[in-house]
């Protein structure tokens, strides 16, 4: 009796600290480490769900570097309405254009992960809606591909419409 009331102890005591240890929340350990060059801290890679919830937080901070930066140098982002846009800093300039010509907000609404894919829908504070798809390969974006209404957008933010 007194052997199993032991085990049962150690068994508590080893469940408890495994719940503490588990209160860390998974994004502050992608945290700590995206903010590091050293590889051995890189525990957890980001999925591609968690690359594309940090690429929201940068576009809504108009953060135009690092937008580029979640980019390989070979992607390609494809706004439906518009040409593709091909390189990391083609792609870093049409960011720098965007938020000179338009205040955007990024509102996730839902962010959907199949293998290697991550899927966007979002909304802004103005009403406008759309969806983007992201290709990522090796924690960056290959490929990204966004639909959206242009002219509800160019009403919206009032540009001229061509």
């Amino acid at each position: 009796m007194r052997l199993n009331n032991f085990v049962c102890a150690c068994t508590l005591t080893l469940h408890e600290t495994i719940k503490l240890l588990l209160k860390i929340s998974l994004h502050e350990m992608i945290d700590l480490s995206s903010q590091t060059n050293d590889k051995s801290l890189k525990y957890f890679p980001m999925t591609p769900k968690d690359i594309v919830a940090k690429w929201v937080e940068a576009f809504n901070n108009k953060d135009v570097e690092g937008l580029s930066d979640f980019y390989h140098d070979d992607a390609i982002n494809h706004q439906v309405a518009n040409e593709p846009v091909k390189g990391k800093e083609e792609i870093r300039q049409m960011f720098a254009d965007g938020s000179a010509q338009a205040e955007m907000v990024c509102i996730i609404e839902n962010i959907f992960e199949d293998h290697d894919w991550a899927i966007l829908e979002w909304e802004d504070p103005l009403g406008l809606r759309g969806c983007g798809f992201f290709h990522i390969v090796g924690d960056k974006i290959k490929f990204k591909r966004g639909y959206w209404d242009k002219l509800s957008f160019l009403r919206i933010y009032g540009l001229s419409i061509p």
